[in-house]
């Protein structure tokens, strides 16, 4: 490896005036040096990520950007993306991401989807084997149709076809997609005077709840540029998450902390929002530089998250960062309970194993929900100070993952809610009361509840009306509590939904009844 791209990587982590003078004499080095290639090229990328993010002082940040402006200014992986994130990625780069011809193994569903948006005379042309499917894409492109990618986006979005039917041809159509995006060091939301690391990176552990309760600023409103850049640190790792895949321009908030870290959170458009839960993308920065990424969901307190820090910022603070973003989602979002799953905690998670989830979530006051696994966290800890230096092998951490974890910030007024034997009660009910006819309830029930709260139609009316219908007692229910139901369906309709979870939380008799429908799943 060139010796400036392996001193970079090794001194990335390490800081006080030796280890910076270090830094400088390898970021001089580099630019008298040819850029290096494949493996080596990476971890050089990697480390000017890490030194971006934490540099020693200006010269070293300066010295960081002109390494990275000396880079190769994109890079290609391959992977396929779903349909909205091809378009927006193609909206963004458009003759930058495109299909993968040479990893398409089998053609015939992408032919199919083809086949459901041409006419006749074009299946002929589709249906002539002496022209292969890639020529014929090429040929029948319209001007100022860059790609075939384009052209099938193209073609999905002119069929009149509803748009989770488009996604629905575009998935099954099953393409491999090659997105040449910027390579990672030069993405960054710019903006923040920069946060310099003169130190080491403090590793003392320190109680969480004053952090979660210190005030929080008041947030920037973001926008389309936020998403853009999310868009982009994900996709030139070969990643996406659902609440990104949907993200809403206008439910975009960027909140400036400490250390120059700086959450962004994202809501979704409002067609692709659940009935229930607030859904929500969040995109740590430091000093404008991605580091972690994850989904929230939040309903009636309980706030389910999780957070992945890219491979780069591992180990570095990750205990402040995931500090900061409980404080953000507790004082904006609402959450007062917060749940893992045990996919957070390890189970089926081999990252989660290697990197010690448990344990890292334990030593924030996450508290196992499985007794079982309590138990043998204690026994384990009991171990551990008996014997200095044991580490918990990867059986244990096995073991240690078959359970849930909370931290919970409610008193216990707040528990994760029954999602599943709501919806199996729910489906159940259609079946006995409309025959399973969901668009006739649909109907039906949105026409009871608008006259019964005096609102108009709207996105969740439709979707939580048959819902709302099951409540038997809802006509008697006080016109104080009925109003605040009217203002929570007005809230999930908005263009964003930060309303919407502290109106739930204000009418805790409409989370009584839907737990007692989600009951009924129970004793049937």
């Amino acid at each position: 490896m060139h010796a400036s791209a392996l001193d970079l990587e090794a001194l990335a982590r390490e800081f006080g005036p030796a280890a910076r003078d270090r830094k400088l004499a390898a970021l001089q080095a580099l630019a008298d040096r040819p850029s290096p290639r494949g493996r080596r090229l990476r971890a050089l990328e990697a480390a000017l990520e890490f030194l971006r993010a934490y540099p020693d002082d200006a010269e070293i940040l300066a010295r960081v950007r002109t390494a990275v402006a000396r880079l190769p200014a994109t890079a290609r992986v391959v992977h396929p993306f779903s349909y909205d994130v091809a378009r927006r990625l193609s909206r963004l780069h458009p003759e930058g991401i495109e299909i993968a011809w040479d990893e398409l193994d089998d053609e015939g569903p992408f032919l199919e989807a083809l086949g459901l948006l041409v006419n006749p005379v074009d299946q002929q042309g589709l249906d002539d084997e002496d022209v292969s499917l890639q020529d014929w894409c090429a040929a029948v492109r319209p001007a100022g149709v860059p790609t075939d990618l384009a052209l099938f986006l193209h073609l999905l979005e002119r069929s009149g076809l509803p748009a989770a039917v488009r996604e629905f041809l575009f998935t099954r159509a099953g393409l491999p997609l090659a997105f040449t995006g910027p390579v990672r060091p030069r993405i960054e939301l710019p903006g923040r005077a920069p946060v310099c690391q003169a130190e080491p990176i403090p590793r003392a552990h320190f109680p969480i709840r004053p952090v979660i309760e210190t005030p929080l600023p008041r947030p920037a409103r973001g926008g389309q540029d936020v998403i853009d850049l999310a868009l982009r640190a994900l996709a030139v790792r070969a990643l996406e998450i659902y609440p990104l895949i949907h993200a809403s321009a206008a439910a975009v908030r960027v909140h400036a902390l400490e250390r120059g870290i700086q959450i962004a959170v994202v809501g979704v458009e409002p067609q692709w929002r659940t009935p229930l839960e607030s859904l929500w993308f969040f995109l740590v920065l430091k000093n404008g530089a991605p580091i972690a990424y994850g989904p929230a969901g939040i309903f009636c307190g309980v706030c389910e998250m999780g957070i992945n820090v890219f491979p780069e910022f591992r180990g570095a603070e990750i205990r402040l960062v995931d500090a900061l973003l409980m404080r953000v989602l507790h004082q904006a979002y609402g959450a007062r309970h917060f749940h893992l799953v045990p996919y957070a905690m390890g189970r089926d998670n081999p990252d989660a194993i290697r990197s010690g989830a448990f344990w890292f979530y334990r030593k924030l006051g996450f508290v196992p929900t499985n007794p079982g696994v309590e138990a043998l966290a204690r026994a384990e800890e009991a171990r551990m100070a008996e014997q200095p230096g044991h580490r918990s092998d990867r059986r244990m951490l096995h073991r240690l993952s078959d359970t849930a974890a909370m931290l919970d910030l409610s008193g216990g007024r707040c528990r994760p809610f029954p999602f599943g034997a709501l919806g199996l009660a729910h489906s159940a009910w259609l079946a006995r009361e409309f025959a399973g006819d969901r668009a006739r309830a649909a109907r039906v029930c949105a026409a009871r509840i608008r006259r019964r709260l005096g609102i108009p139609d709207s996105l969740a009316l439709a979707g939580l009306a048959p819902l709302l219908c099951q409540i038997e007692d809802l006509a008697g229910w006080p016109r104080r509590d009925l109003d605040l139901l009217g203002r929570i369906l007005a809230a999930k309709s908005a263009p964003s939904e930060s309303a919407a979870e502290p109106l739930f939380q204000r009418l805790p008799r409409l989370e009584n009844a839907l737990r007692a429908l989600a009951g009924t799943a129970v004793q049937d």
